[in-house]
C-alpha cells in the first residue's frame, strides 16, 4: 500500500531565520529554566560567609563541601538509601509477580468476563495514581 503525501512532505517548515529564531528562543528558555538548578548548585559549593555576604558573589572563592559533610552527618542517609531501594524493589517484584499473571490470562485464555475484566484493567490505568 503506498503512503498518501502530506501536504508539505519533506518540506521545509518555514524559512532558515524563522527556524533559527524558534531554535534559539527554545534554547533561551531551557537555560533560563535551569538557571536555578544551577545557582542552587553553586551556592552548596560556598561557605556559609560568602553565602550570607551583602554582595553576593556568583562563583565561590573556592569549593567547600562543608555543607555536604554537615548533611550527611546530620541525617542517616544511607540508612534511608537502602530503605527507600528495598523498597522499591520489593514493589516492583510484587507488580510483576501480580501482572505477570493477570497478562497471561488476558491475552491466552478464554473466560466469560474477559473483555470487562480488560476494560478494567484500561480503566485502572486510565486514571492517574
Amino acid at each position: 500500500m503506498k503512503r498518501a503525501p502530506l501536504a508539505r512532505d519533506g518540506a521545509p517548515l518555514g524559512p532558515v531565520w524563522l527556524r533559527l529564531g524558534w531554535g534559539a528562543l527554545l534554547v533561551g528558555v531551557g537555560l533560563l529554566w535551569l538557571l536555578p538548578y544551577l545557582w542552587m548548585v553553586v551556592t552548596s559549593l560556598k561557605t556559609l560567609p560568602e553565602i550570607v555576604r551583602a554582595p553576593t558573589t556568583p562563583l565561590p572563592s573556592g569549593l567547600s563541601f562543608e555543607a555536604y559533610a554537615a548533611a550527611l552527618e546530620a541525617m542517616p542517609f544511607a540508612h534511608y538509601l537502602w530503605n527507600t531501594t528495598l523498597m522499591a524493589l520489593l514493589i516492583a517484584a510484587l507488580q510483576i509477580a501480580v501482572a505477570l499473571p493477570a497478562a497471561y490470562c488476558l491475552a491466552k485464555l478464554q473466560f466469560r468476563f474477559r473483555t470487562a475484566a480488560f476494560l478494567l484493567v484500561v480503566a485502572t490505568l486510565a486514571v492517574p495514581a
